[in-house]
């Protein structure tokens, strides 16, 4: 598992170059009444850990907080540079890695060359929203999670009735022939 991404390894209190006149706290839980957030990095919504300035307002998820400043990519030459505020004004950046628009929040960026990434393409990882997701389907019922489990196992449970009365009849011939009785 990824130290980056497990809470308890995490400190308490963070300082954090895209919010540098307050240091962030980590909390369990969102505090607002909704019960959730909208990271200040991604633009996602989230209801999981994150990284919060109580003064401002200020909420990243937690892995948000935790990308690192400056990584390579084997799609890109150059370093890239996470940069906190949005390079156009006028339209959302196109990510150089998936060839997807993207959003004005957090992105890579090579300074050089202006090629830009999503942070989690720079970072071959599903995104917050998409974590969200799978925690939340491994949380329900298999059989709500995957509807044809119920007709898989109905499947199995007909095979294995099936093997099993075939193999009383063969176990029935052979007593038969050994035993010579009709």
């Amino acid at each position: 598992m990824d130290q980056r991404l497990d809470p308890h390894l995490m400190p308490n209190l963070i300082t954090h170059p895209s919010h540098p006149i307050h240091p962030l706290t980590l909390f369990a839980a969102p505090p607002y009444h909704g019960g959730s957030f909208n990271c200040d990095g991604c633009g996602l919504q989230g209801t999981g850990f994150s990284y919060r300035c109580t003064t401002c307002d200020f909420d990243v998820h937690m892995i948000c907080a935790t990308n690192p400043l400056s990584l390579s990519h084997r799609s890109h030459p150059h370093q890239l540079n996470l940069v906190f505020d949005p390079p156009y004004q006028t339209r959302a950046p196109s990510c150089g890695i998936c060839d997807e628009a993207g959003s004005n929040h957090w992105l890579y960026r090579c300074v050089s060359c202006g090629f830009d990434a999503h942070m989690d393409c720079a970072n071959n990882r599903p995104s917050p929203q998409q974590q969200q997701q799978r925690q939340q389907r491994h949380q329900q019922p298999r059989e709500r999670r995957h509807g044809r489990d119920n007709i898989g196992t109905l499947m199995l449970t007909m095979v294995q009735g099936f093997l099993e009365g075939i193999a009383h009849q063969v176990g029935e011939m052979v007593w038969k022939c050994v035993c010579g009785c009709d």
